[in-house]
């Protein structure tokens, strides 16, 4: 699931890619009565926008009443997310306008394996680029999948993403199934063995 499609019906509670799935995350806490949902950052409204902003909630939280209810009711939860719940933390996706595949030239494995010149370009990449996804923090959303975790009702988290955001919000990670990797470990093409991504980085500086 992905890409925004809002799923009819939920035989299993999965997180499609999509914002409203996104803000139900960050509002999970109300929507499941553990505590009031406070906006993170701090508006100056006039009378009239905070009524927008009012009804806005109103209707969202309507169109959220089933997620919830399908949330409650399941002990066995499997949380799908792709690029769209790091955006907020500052990590571009792959397809929007500033996303990596407008930006980079992508390298390929067979590229990396038998082009000196590729290879080298890759990990340039990677030395201009790894001390800044260090740096990124998780946001409301992987939080609220913690949050989520925590309280019994997810079993797992299949993600599309290499940041390892879910496990610095708290996630558990023998539960995170990262679909193409993490940005956080390199692989040896010719003996498998792992390595902290931190010391490859330091070692080809």
């Amino acid at each position: 699931m992905g890409g925004g499609n809002e799923p009819s019906h939920l035989s299993m509670a999965t997180v499609p890619n999509s914002p409203i799935c996104y803000r139900f995350l960050m509002m999970n806490g109300a929507l499941l009565g553990q505590r009031p949902f406070h906006h993170t950052k701090d508006f100056r409204m006039s009378e009239r926008d905070t009524q927008h902003k009012q009804e806005d909630a109103d209707s969202l939280a309507a169109d959220l009443a089933p997620v919830a209810d399908a949330v409650r009711a399941s002990r066995k939860m499997v949380v799908f997310t792709g690029a769209g719940i790091s955006t907020e933390s500052g990590i571009p996706d792959y397809r929007g306008p500033n996303g990596v595949w407008k930006t980079n030239r992508i390298p390929t494995v067979e590229n990396v394996r038998t082009d000196r010149a590729g290879r080298e370009e890759r990990w340039a990449q990677q030395q201009r680029h790894y001390p800044d996804m260090v740096a990124r923090e998780p946001n409301a959303g992987h939080r609220a999948v913690a949050d989520l975790q925590r309280s019994g009702r997810v079993s797992a988290i299949v993600t599309q993403n290499i940041d390892g955001l879910h496990q610095k919000a708290g996630s558990d990670p023998d539960s995170v199934i990262e679909l193409h990797g993490s940005s956080h470990w390199a692989r040896c093409m010719s003996c498998g063995r792992r390595y902290p991504m931190a010391e490859i980085v330091a070692r080809v500086a």
